[in-house]
């Protein structure tokens, strides 16, 4: 039955692999769907003895992901908390999975080769997208920012991909230096790893090359306490091989960057961050947490208080802070942020503890020092060791294909994979009856989580065919959507949306007054769900300037410029619905202030015709 769940655990990797890393709910729903059926099997394997996982470790867990589960069902939007919340859980369900279900480093060593495969799937997309700088995708429906020549795989953001393939190179590594797999299974380990790193060059992620190496530092340590540890005998094959590989990694990828102007320029301002937006979104942060220092703002609500803190040179939407640690801190307060930090020292203690175990009173070291469980650890320590930095300049723990691979990892350190001494029947009883918690969580992600996957492929419908201005697919598609789940603010911003284009349209006012009539509802609708929402806002202002009722509209557009006080665009529309409300001079300052903020056309077409109202009003 193992072997089943690794299956499914495995397909579920994949799933949310080719789906751009589940970074939206429709895109990871399934993943999570196959995480759950594997929890509800795993009932099966209740009575069935399993290598204890350590119950520190699993305190830690239950602490910190007990509360940020807590906050998420008090926070004030429920729809951005269900995001947060399904990825704890998916990651949940992950780490419990390998903590007391697959305890043994066989299907572990199965999950690891899976990673490396992936991982040569990545880059060669990577590579294609390196090579010719085009946004080339498996899936049209799939859709790739702009990074230029930056690789991103099958992901969105090359630091997304920088941060799946770090995982998978190290744990590759560590399988060829420690492992006690045959020659060809090294060797096509080797060559995954090898693959992985040159993916991370081709990502050109500041971030990931400051990680890795700091990494691969860890890696050389970690390998130096275990063979000072062992005897000298049983070392040498593990010296030659980290030596080699390390060497070989550290080589190749200065070769590459050496010789590509596009990576070398990346890589020169690795430390240079006087400039980076992330400052701004640090600070952003920060002031958040101001406000509720203890528990935090709640969950993903750095989306919308962001564009209250951020400084005017700022105009792209921060949806993410770039530092997982300080927006742990701003949406979940210190209790958030001391128990995750509480979560990831418990876990290295316990993981030191092991390799300490492995490589000196371990019977086995008496006939062989390399082991898969030894194996597993020091690449687990290693990759705990690259996100500890890394999470400090990018969000890679916001994207649930890298939630789910911290998960896999931590449970690897919760258990080692080997019977640790000092472990007693209590801990044994313990851990069967924490395996109840699997199906439990199986079982409420069934009843309450998959049944919001058709109302988000219809939202995401209802999304692209309003972009498209296909207005009347739009509305059919929100109101199928709406059907499945009238908590969905989206679902009411894209049918308000397109009830508005359907009425700016026409020139048929009967026609128009009820579009704007019915959009105005809708935003509406919407608002009371998200409240500090900037385009249901301002949609909702302008369905009532379509309407004519200028004074309702108007208490609307401050309330989306409060919100979002140094964006040059929100202050466009509001000054838009001034100079059509006949207040011109109100209108010119706020275009003014638009372009002081930042150069839009917008607000410069929007002084033009402002000009030429006060020219048709100046006539006789």
């Amino acid at each position: 039955m193992n072997y089943v769940y690794i299956a499914l655990v495995v397909v579920a990797l994949v799933v949310i692999e080719l789906l751009i890393g589940g970074t939206r709910l429709l895109f990871s729903l399934p993943s999570y769907g196959i995480l759950a059926l594997t929890s509800l099997l795993s009932l099966y394997s209740f009575r069935r003895p399993q290598i204890p996982a350590n119950l520190h470790c699993l305190t830690a867990a239950g602490i910190f992901l007990g509360y940020v589960i807590l906050r998420c069902f008090f926070s004030p939007v429920e729809y951005l908390a269900r995001v947060d919340l399904y990825m704890v859980f998916g990651a949940l369900m992950v780490y419990l999975l390998f903590t007391l279900i697959l305890t043994v480093p066989v299907y572990r060593f199965i999950f690891v080769m899976t990673l490396l495969v992936i991982g040569l799937i990545h880059v060669s997309i990577g590579g294609v997208q390196y090579l010719r700088g085009e946004k080339f995708t498996l899936f049209d429906f799939l859709q790739r920012a702009d990074y230029g020549l930056r690789a991103t795989g099958l992901y969105i953001c090359p630091n997304h991909l920088a941060g799946y393939l770090e995982v998978s190179a190290m744990m590759g590594l560590s399988i060829v230096c420690w492992s006690r797999r045959n020659i060809w299974i090294k060797l096509l380990a080797a060559y995954g790893s090898i693959i992985c790193a040159i993916g991370i060059v081709l990502t050109g992620s500041r971030g990931a090359y400051l990680s890795m190496l700091v990494g691969v530092f860890a890696f050389l340590i970690l390998s130096i306490v275990a063979m000072r540890r062992a005897n000298r005998h049983q070392i040498w094959t593990s010296v030659i091989a980290s030596l080699v590989v390390a060497v070989v990694l550290l080589a190749g990828v200065g070769v590459m960057v050496s010789r590509q102007y596009a990576l070398q320029s990346r890589a020169v301002r690795i430390l240079d961050i006087r400039d980076d937006a992330r400052l701004d979104t640090w600070k952003a942060a920060l002031d958040q947490a101001k406000l509720k220092p203890v528990f935090g703002t709640g969950a993903a609500t750095y989306q919308y208080y962001a564009r209250l803190f951020r400084p005017p040179r700022t105009q792209a939407d921060p949806v993410y802070a770039h530092n997982d640690y300080l927006q742990l801190l701003a949406e979940f307060g210190w209790v958030g942020l001391l128990s995750g930090l509480a979560f990831v020292g418990v876990h290295l203690w316990w993981g030191g503890k092991a390799l300490n175990y492995c490589v000196t009173d371990r019977p086995a070291i008496r006939y062989r020092m390399q082991s898969d469980a030894l194996a597993l650890n020091i690449g687990a320590l290693s990759c705990v060791a690259i996100y500890i930095v890394h999470s400090a300049i990018d969000f890679n723990l916001h994207i649930p294909a890298n939630a789910m691979l911290l998960a896999f990892i931590f449970g690897t350190l919760a258990n080692p994979g080997i019977i640790m001494p000092g472990e007693s029947e209590t801990q044994d009883k313990a851990n069967r009856y924490l395996k109840l918690a699997l199906p439990a969580i199986g079982l409420w992600m069934v009843v309450a989580a998959l049944p919001k996957f058709p109302a988000e492929y219809f939202c995401e419908q209802s999304r692209v065919a309003f972009k498209e201005e296909r207005y009347q697919e739009a509305i059919d598609a929100a109101r199928t959507g709406l059907k499945g789940d009238r908590k969905n603010p989206f679902l009411w911003l894209y049918l308000g949306q397109a009830q508005a284009g359907l009425a700016e349209a026409t020139n048929n006012n009967a026609v128009a007054q009820p579009a704007f009539a019915q959009a105005a509802d809708s935003f509406r609708a919407g608002l009371a769900l998200y409240p500090q929402e900037q385009w249901l806002l301002i949609g909702l202002g302008a369905a009532l300037d379509g309407l004519g009722r200028f004074d309702e509209a108007r208490p609307i557009y401050e309330e989306a410029v409060r919100w979002n006080p140094t964006s040059a665009y929100i202050r466009t529309y509001y000054a838009t619905h001034l100079r059509l409300a006949g207040r011109f001079t109100d209108a010119e300052l706020e275009y003014n202030k638009s372009l002081s903020i930042y150069w839009n056309q917008g607000a410069a077409y929007g002084l033009t015709l402002l000009a030429k109202a006060r020219e048709a009003q100046a006539r006789p």
